[in-house]
């Protein structure tokens, strides 16, 4: 075999070894925006119910015990 059918073959397994590691980074990339996007919405719940525990109290909203 060949020096340059040697470097021809490693370079075919590089380029192999760098499309899989491109796919996993997408895939990887994929999974931060989800996970991004999950954790803003839960940052705005929890501010929300925040918000909701800083409204003063209005004995208008509370109904009754019998209800």
């Amino acid at each position: 075999m060949s020096d340059i059918t040697k470097l021809e073959e490693r370079l075919a397994w590089c380029e192999e070894y760098i499309d899989q590691l491109n796919d996993a980074l997408v895939d990887v990339n994929k999974r931060v925006v989800e996970l991004e996007r999950q954790n803003k919405r839960l940052i705005d719940e929890v501010r929300a119910l925040q918000n909701m525990s800083r409204e003063p109290f209005n004995p208008r909203d509370e109904k009754p015990p019998h209800y």
